[in-house]
């Protein structure tokens, strides 16, 4: 139940999470292209609660695969899950 823990989400700032891009590098090859990302997830004068490096591989046929390595700060309160949102323009419909 997350009520019980809702306030130390709030108090590490969980609900003001900024990410902050360390690096990006992408690279395109003949099976399609890859796009690599070291980012973190911090509040503001909050300590940093996440690192991560993430890729998104994208091949010829325009299938699109994920995936993470993330480390959890030490001090940082139970977080049950960490996902992503991936929002596609319209015009990219079929």
């Amino acid at each position: 139940n997350d009520k019980n823990i809702v306030n130390h989400w709030r108090n590490a700032g969980y609900d003001r999470l900024a990410v902050k891009v360390y690096d990006l590098k992408c690279n395109q090859n003949d099976t399609g292209v890859e796009i690599n990302v070291d980012f973190s997830l911090a509040a503001p004068t909050k300590p940093v609660q996440l690192r991560a490096t993430a890729c998104w591989s994208v091949n010829s046929a325009g299938e699109i695969s994920v995936s993470t390595a993330v480390e959890v700060g030490e001090k940082a309160p139970y977080l049950p899950r960490f996902g992503f949102c991936f929002g596609m323009d319209k015009a990219a419909a079929r």
